[in-house]
């Protein structure tokens, strides 16, 4: 393997880009090591994450009137200032609900 200082410096063609791992450096020279990645699949996960961001937004939106009934975002902690015409709204309490909720789920689904 070739080691790169940077990620530009790499060498392309057709069929792969070489991009330097910055996340395990060769601990001798504190260089990233190169790995060859090819163009499809680098674009395929730009996608897959596009995709998936937007389902995500669309479920959300979708769910958002349902949360709002039982009460979600109204929880007692929550934060909440009012002077004049201006609101400030900190869901913190709800936010720590969502977060328990949602690392229980990716939990569950990742055993």
């Amino acid at each position: 393997m070739r080691r790169f200082a940077d990620a530009r410096c790499g060498q392309q063609n057709d069929e792969t880009i070489l991009i330097v791992c910055l996340s395990r450096p060769n601990l001798a020279t504190g260089i990233g090591v190169a790995n060859a990645v090819p163009k499809d699949t680098e674009a395929m996960d730009v996608q897959r994450f596009l995709i998936g961001l937007g389902l995500l937004t669309l479920i959300a939106g979708i769910a958002w009137p349902l949360l709002s009934r039982v009460g979600l975002g109204r929880l007692p902690g929550d934060i909440m200032f009012q002077r004049g015409g201006t609101t400030f709204y900190f869901p913190l309490v709800t936010c720590i609900v969502v977060s328990i909720v949602l690392s229980a789920l990716f939990w569950l689904f990742n055993r």
